[in-house]
Parts: structure tokens; sequence; C-alpha cells
């Protein structure tokens, strides 16, 4: 259904296909990493609360970001990190000023709407997009009740607190970004895995620590060494010498 009240603003959804290509990283976990590679589909974010509403979420050429977001603010388990090519098609970019005015002029008809029928607003709180996510969902909508559905939508990120600033007075700040919020599936053209580093390629499996884990455990395992186990742990250590005898500068370190 397509409101009246709102075809002043979806007129401009006639817009040009982009026809780009864009690399995005997405924040995931090890196992949900293999699934993606191994072919199965991206997992849509349906979060009431998602600045660009309801997509696929990539940070664009920005795996680091990723890593970030899987580690430090989601702190998975075990984290992981997919690199995508992805065909922008129909993409409401919000670096173009003509979006941008559409976005506001719909908003503004929207909560118009919204008031008229006495329904309660969504607000904005902090990390909590609520009022974007629902503009953005309802959007969405409205743009594929006219046949012009979009495919993607990106946006920049840039933190309004001052002491994000990478100095007084400065317009760059730490965290900005752009993220990509995918609407059509079959945008996503190829996935891999992605390093830590930003390189193609899983992350290194951690390699488990040879020993007993715990000084408890060490010490326990000393207090039941046979003799010659012991003799030959020292040996092995490089504290005594194969006749038995303390090292030389063992024997120095006992005197001082």
């Amino acid at each position: 259904m397509v409101f009246p009240e709102l075809q002043l603003a979806i007129k401009p959804f006639e817009y040009f296909d982009y026809h780009r290509t864009n690399i995005g990283f997405h924040g995931t976990t090890v196992e949900s990493a293999n699934r993606l590679v191994a072919g199965e589909s991206f997992r849509t974010s349906d979060s009431d609360d998602d600045w660009l509403g309801k997509g696929i979420y990539f940070w664009e050429y920005a795996p680091k970001q990723a890593w970030w977001w899987a580690r430090s603010y989601k702190k998975l388990g075990e984290p992981a990190v997919v690199g995508s090519i992805i065909w922008s098609g129909n993409c409401f970019d919000l670096l173009d000023p003509w979006n941008l005015k559409t976005l506001r002029e719909f908003h503004g008809s929207l909560v118009d709407r919204w008031t008229e029928e006495n329904i309660e607003i969504p607000t904005n709180a902090r990390h909590h997009r609520n009022l974007d996510c629902a503009v953005f969902n309802f959007m969405y909508n409205e743009a594929e009740g006219v046949g012009t559905p979009i495919d993607s939508a990106s946006g920049v990120y840039v933190p309004t607190a001052k002491a994000k600033r990478v100095w007084k007075g400065s317009w760059i700040y730490d965290d900005a970004h752009i993220q990509i919020c995918v609407r059509n599936p079959k945008s996503i053209l190829a996935v891999w895995h992605v390093r830590p580093d930003g390189r193609y390629g899983k992350q290194p499996a951690r390699k488990k620590r040879r020993g007993y884990g715990s000084y408890g455990k060490i010490v326990t395992h000393l207090q039941s060494m046979s003799s010659s186990e012991f003799r030959q742990a020292l040996l092995s250590a490089g504290i005594i010498t194969k006749a038995g005898n303390l090292r030389a500068k063992y024997k120095r370190m006992a005197k001082s």
C-alpha cells in the first residue's frame, strides 16, 4: 500500500543504477564465516534500532573496523570477518544531496501521518536509532510499492562527541566510517575469509599452549617425578651436565 500523502517523496526514487561494486567487510563468528564462505546466505539484521533500517550490514573498505566490532563491541567468543564484493545497484546513497532531500521530506510526511493517526512516534537515543530505523524501513516498503526497490543504502557515520576529534577543532574524527546496508541479497557477489590485518584468508588457529595449564599442576607434576625423570628434566633445562653436576653459571647464582 502506498499513501497518497507520501507520493511527493516517493517520486525521487526514480534514480539511476550506480553500476559500481564496493568491497564490504562483515563481522561475525568463525562458525558463521565458514558457512557464508561455503555459500550460505547472510542473515538479515531485523533489529528495530539499526540506523539504516533492515538489511545486511557491511563496513565499506574497513576490515579492521569489522574486526573491532566483532571482538571489542560485540565481544563474540570466536570472532571472524568476511569480505564481500557488493553490487550497489539501486543505491540510496546518503552522500547524494538529492537522496537526503528525499529522506527529509519522507520523514516529515511520515511524522505528520503518525501524528494524525495518534500513533506513538519512535525516538533516537544514544546508539539506539529507532526513529531512523522506522523511517528507512517504511521508505523501503514504499519504494518497493511503486516498483523501484532499493538494493542497498550507504551512509557515513561521524561520531558527535568532541572527544572523538583527532585534535581540538579538527573535522577529522576517530571511529568515522562508511556502512553499507544491503537490502537485496543477490547484490552480494562473492565472499571470502579476512584475517585481522585485512589480508585474504582465515585467521590462523590459535596454537594450544603446551604444559599443565597452571602453576598448581606444574608443582604437582614436579612432586610426582621419579629421581631419573627429575634429573632428565634438569638436564633438558640446561641446569645440570650429563654427569649430573650443576652448571657453572648456576653455581655463581647459588653463591651470590
